[in-house]
């Protein structure tokens, strides 16, 4: 079972947040949500625990709970791959479709460390297993399934001791232990004298703990004993060991996976689990801003990650998965500055606001497009630190736009008026079309877009002056006669815009602002990216400097 699209409206902190996975290829085995505490990775789980099938445990919260506008209901939509799917409302419960599996999801909050075994009930192992039935009572209550997992491996090692009676007891434990040892070793790392092996498990019982006990070279510790990150490592593979053949169609979700395990282990766990404990017709849905996930992922292919953060909830979000090899999503992890020495052998460009995440599309051999604040930003990055960056050309003579980039070798500007000028020229929407078999009339687009241009000249010029006063160009000290030239020099630009030669006024007229209405419907940014014609034109740009 694979979700291809989850919609939250008026959930928590989410007006309407959509989580679209459709437009790849084939589903992800892995889901990593990212982002900075508060970005509202764990929302996401609770609406998981809230659809729900299972039902046996109910969780009553306080009215409003769940809710961003008490007036209005929530709701909660899951798509999955196979054309199923769950659409539920809010506190009524109402289902205008579902699914009764009752394996359909499984969930492990961030509250599930045991810190030490003491003494717990036995339960009904065989109706816990079957309905989940010792899962937390929300999903912010604490998470005990470790006793019961001890239970179960205890029971089921009794029973391989009795089908193998030939053999002796340590040989029958090794045999039955040995896949979840091989895991642990894989983990942690197999070196002789290093590795963490489970060496004997007895339940609890008679008001005392269980004794489970492990291997570390000669020496044996109790469980009790373990480093807060073993523990983890060991409660989570457990869990799964015992577990993974009653949940073989599901959605698993864990939040914090990586908890109290430094970068290599968090990639070497998630590795592990996704690759070895998630059944291939499974999805794992996991909540970090951890390095060694992000890492992992990043490397996968079989991966999406999803990316909360900087994002205004209070609006509609339409999320689709991040671009793996985009320097943003290892920011979550680690400052900017411990990035550049992690992509130390690529070319770091900074782009004005969200274009970073577009050029970074186009999988420039050895470059990694960052986002910047705006076009003051990206010339006071390159003055200020060892980046390039890449920036609208706005109101710019062609000799102007020169002598800025021989200048200033490490700031990069566009030969049109701005980046909206490459995804909507004549040209790239030819080549958009043509991908896709289809023509396009190019002439009359040209045309609309010439007339429209000649409309507003006379408006363009009242605020010409103004605008080359706010560029950051000349304006050092000792270059005040240059910087004086620059502002009078607004009459260059209205020349430029006065002939009616598409590529001369083209270069300063802006598709950003104008002839809205004149571009092709329906075309998302991101597609208009993808032609050849648009990462020619970058190229250009950034692969002759």
């Amino acid at each position: 079972m694979f979700i291809s699209k989850l919609q939250l409206q008026n959930f928590k902190r989410f007006t309407d947040l959509t989580i679209d996975l459709s437009s790849l290829q084939t589903p992800p085995k892995l889901v990593l949500l990212i982002g900075a505490n508060g970005s509202g990775k764990s929302s996401v789980f609770d609406a998981f625990e809230l659809v729900n099938p299972k039902g046996e445990i109910e969780f009553k919260p306080p009215q409003g709970y769940f809710t961003k506008r008490n007036q209005e209901e929530y709701r909660i939509l899951v798509s999955f791959s196979d054309g199923s799917g769950i659409d539920y409302f809010g506190y009524s419960g109402i289902r205008t479709k579902g699914i009764s599996n009752e394996t359909l999801f499984y969930g492990r909050s961030a509250l599930r460390q045991v810190p030490f075994l003491r003494y717990n009930q036995r339960s009904d192992i065989n109706a816990t297993l079957s309905g989940d039935l010792d899962r937390p009572s929300s999903y912010a209550a604490r998470d005990f399934r470790l006793y019961n997992d001890l239970e179960l491996i205890a029971r089921r090692l009794l029973q391989a001791y009795q089908d193998h009676s030939e053999k002796t007891s340590g040989e029958v434990r090794l045999q039955f232990l040995k896949p979840l040892n091989e895991a642990i070793s894989r983990v942690f790392g197999n070196t002789e004298h290093i590795s963490l092996q489970l060496s004997s498990l007895i339940p609890s019982g008679g008001g005392e703990g269980a004794d489970v006990r492990f291997k570390k070279g000669e020496s044996e510790y109790h469980y009790n004993m373990l480093s807060t990150g073993e523990k983890e490592v060991f409660n989570i593979l457990l869990n799964f060991f015992v577990r993974q053949q009653n949940y073989q169609n599901t959605i698993y979700f864990i939040d914090e996976l990586d908890v109290h395990l430094n970068t290599t282990l968090q990639k070497k766990l998630l590795k592990e689990v996704v690759e070895n404990w998630i059944p291939d017709n499974c999805q794992l849905w996991t909540a970090s801003h951890s390095l060694g996930f992000i890492e992992y992922a990043n490397e996968s292919n079989h991966a999406a990650i999803i990316d909360l953060d900087n994002l205004d909830f209070d609006k509609p979000q339409l999320i689709t998965p991040a671009l793996k090899a985009g320097y943003e999503v290892f920011e979550i992890a680690i400052p900017s500055a411990s990035l550049a020495a992690l992509l130390s052998d690529k070319r770091i460009v900074f782009a004005e606001r969200a274009n970073a995440k577009i050029y970074n599309t186009m999988l420039l051999q050895d470059v990694v497009f960052v986002d910047a604040v705006d076009r003051n930003d990206v010339y006071f990055r390159t003055n200020t630190e060892p980046y390039e960056g890449l920036a609208d050309r706005d109101f710019l003579t062609d000799d102007e736009r020169e002598e800025i980039m021989a200048e200033k070798k490490r700031f990069l500007l566009l030969n049109y008026y701005c980046f909206e000028n490459y995804l909507y020229h004549p040209e790239n929407i030819v080549a958009y079309f043509s991908q896709k078999g289809e023509t396009f009339d190019k002439q009359q687009y040209e045309k609309q877009i010439t007339q429209e241009k000649n409309r507003l000249i006379a408006d363009i010029a009242l605020g010409l002056h103004r605008s080359r006063n706010s560029y950051p160009y000349f304006k050092a000290e000792g270059q005040q006669e240059r910087r004086k030239e620059f502002e009078e020099n607004s009459s260059a630009i209205l020349v430029m815009l006065k002939s009616d030669d598409f590529e001369t006024y083209y270069k300063v007229f802006s598709m950003k602002k104008y002839c809205g209405e004149f571009r092709p419907k329906n075309i998302q940014t991101i597609e208009l990216a993808k032609t050849n014609w648009f990462k020619s034109q970058i190229e250009k740009i950034i692969l002759t400097q």
